[in-house]
């Protein structure tokens, strides 16, 4: 089944219990370790090692330790999903802005940014920093290091 159909299909207990784990930031970690193939421990009573197997962006395999009695389901793989789905929209919105970060020169991108962070405010950029440091290990080190 594709990726985008997987939260529309899962059971309906399951899948506001999957969002609550990922909206929590259960996920402790998570990985594609090489292209298609997700990884993640992601928390709750215990921790559960999810693996997620993606063919053409088609879910082909999911295992979860988890007791849950399900081939596809359970509250930490659709955790794992939104967090996938997550990762890809921020790889589309990088990869389609790569040309248009090119052509910015630093002062331009500089002043831009700025503007940016005045129009958001202290809260929206918490907000972001923490969610942005969240799956992304080099961002948190540095910003925790300046």
């Amino acid at each position: 089944m594709k990726l985008a159909s997987y939260l529309q299909q899962a059971p309906h207990d399951l899948a506001q219990r999957g969002l609550t784990y990922y909206l929590e930031q259960r996920i402790r970690f998570f990985s594609e370790e090489k292209p298609g193939d997700w990884v993640a421990l992601i928390g709750g009573m215990h921790d559960y090692n999810v693996e997620i197997r993606l063919e053409d962006d088609f879910l082909v395999e999911t295992t979860c330790t988890c007791p849950y009695e399900d081939k596809w389901y359970c509250k930490h793989r659709i955790a794992l999903v939104h967090a996938i789905l997550e990762e890809q929209q921020r790889r589309k919105f990088a990869e389609e802005n790569q040309v248009n970060q090119k052509m910015l020169s630093l002062p331009s991108f500089d002043q831009a940014a700025r503007e940016r962070i005045q129009q958001l405010g202290p809260e929206a950029m918490l907000e972001f920093i923490v969610r942005y440091g969240r799956f992304r290990p080099e961002f948190r080190e540095d910003f925790l290091q300046w």
